[in-house]
């Protein structure tokens, strides 16, 4: 069983969700019909749970999110905008099976300003890092640019799709990539410009990196021109750890307290499940426990 997750109010996190045996379900299309869905899906549902967007990445295999938690509710924003875009994608596809793997949804905690700069130009620069073009700018998926956070409202109709016919689904809805609280504590009104060149920055260092190896790009049409059966083959490393936060780089101290703050966590939650298991319906489980408070109603302490 996997460890638990706290589900804090106010936490920023970077999401990241696989499609079943890495079929390229979520491909990018030339006509931009899987790009409207996932802005729609992605609309709709975080409008209803309180999200405040930050970047977002699709690509064929996966789809990654930069998003701050304001109410404390990420398992139910994840269980619906993960339903409904898989509804919507079996109806465009003609996908009789199921659309996401097994695993539970990638969520790092973001620490710091530094980390979020590093998770932000991590997330717009994945399709350089791919290889699928040279430039966020060529990108024929649906990808935030540095430029547009903080500035850009993307205004969007429902789109055509079976599953979106009843009424309760809003004609319209907004879409609005915003600076993370956490950057404009630490950097003030240089934040946009922080994360500008940091994504620069890093695509500068991928392309390098490609260049020296003697990779070229697979290219904007050849993207959307893949079939949907088709499955990624670079090999993945089996037990390979999956972080659960990040500091950033040089924050060694912060890690340590981090590492010692997530195991003492663990190992209260391990003892109120072995109690509840026991009978005991008394027991004060840790901060912002969520499952066993939504499913049974238990006592938690306090936020720290």
């Amino acid at each position: 069983m996997p460890p638990s997750r706290p589900v804090p109010k106010g936490r920023v996190l970077t999401l990241d969700r696989r499609t079943t045996r890495r079929f390229f379900i979520l491909r990018p299309d030339a006509d931009r019909r899987s790009q409207r869905l996932l802005y729609y899906c992605l609309g709709v549902m975080s409008e209803k749970h309180g999200m405040l967007l930050h970047a977002v990445v699709q690509m064929s295999t996966h789809w990654h999110v930069c998003l701050t938690d304001v109410r404390g509710v990420l398992p139910e924003f994840l269980a619906d905008v993960h339903r409904t875009l898989a509804m919507c994608l079996k109806v465009h596809r003609d996908w009789d099976e199921e659309v996401w793997n097994k695993s539970q949804t990638g969520v790092v905690d973001i620490e710091t300003g530094k980390a979020a700069l590093t998770q932000l130009a991590y997330v717009m620069c994945n399709p350089v890092e791919a290889g699928l073009v040279e430039r966020v700018e060529s990108y024929p998926g649906v990808v935030t640019r540095a430029e547009e956070i903080g500035r850009k409202v993307f205004r969007l109709k429902r789109p055509r799709n079976a599953y979106l016919k009843s009424a309760h689904w809003p004609r319209t809805t907004e879409l609005r990539f915003v600076v993370p609280e956490i950057l404009e504590l630490e950097y003030g009104a240089r934040a946009r410009r922080q994360i500008i060149e940091a994504t620069q920055n890093r695509m500068h260092t991928l392309r390098a990196a490609r260049k020296a190896a003697g990779k070229g790009y697979l290219g904007a049409a050849a993207v959307c021109a893949a079939a949907i059966t088709m499955r990624a083959t670079a090999e993945e490393v089996r037990g390979a750890r999956k972080p659960t936060f990040a500091v950033g780089p040089g924050e060694r101290e912060r890690y340590r307290a981090k590492v010692a703050k997530l195991r003492a966590r663990r190992i209260r939650y391990a003892y109120c499940l072995e109690r509840w298991r026991a009978g005991d319906r008394e027991v004060l489980w840790p901060p912002n426990t969520w499952k066993m408070r939504v499913l049974h109603g238990v006592r938690c302490a306090p936020p720290d």
